[in-house]
């Protein structure tokens, strides 16, 4: 009994199936490829940049692309990240 009621409620989280809409491709300084990609999956959507090998992957919700789309545009503007400290 205890074994089907554990199986119920697993501690593992199931990976849920998103489908990329639209990606970029694009060649770093060091040549590397980056691929920004848009996934979908019913209601939610991330942000994926990663490089081919897939060795480092970032995801993004859609309020932490808002920031880092900030950061990125404070940086091309000024060459330096804002103090986010203050308010």
């Amino acid at each position: 009994m205890f074994k089907k009621v554990k199986q119920i409620f697993s501690k593992r989280k199931k990976r849920a199936k998103y489908n990329t809409t639209q990606s970029v491709k694009f060649r770093d300084i060091a040549g590397k490829e980056i691929t920004l990609e848009i996934r979908v999956n019913g209601n939610d959507t991330l942000l994926s940049i990663y490089d081919t090998d897939k060795t480092i992957e970032f995801l993004f919700d859609q309020e932490t692309a808002v920031l880092f789309n900030a950061l990125v545009q404070y940086y091309a503007m000024h060459n330096v990240f804002p103090d986010l400290s203050e308010e």
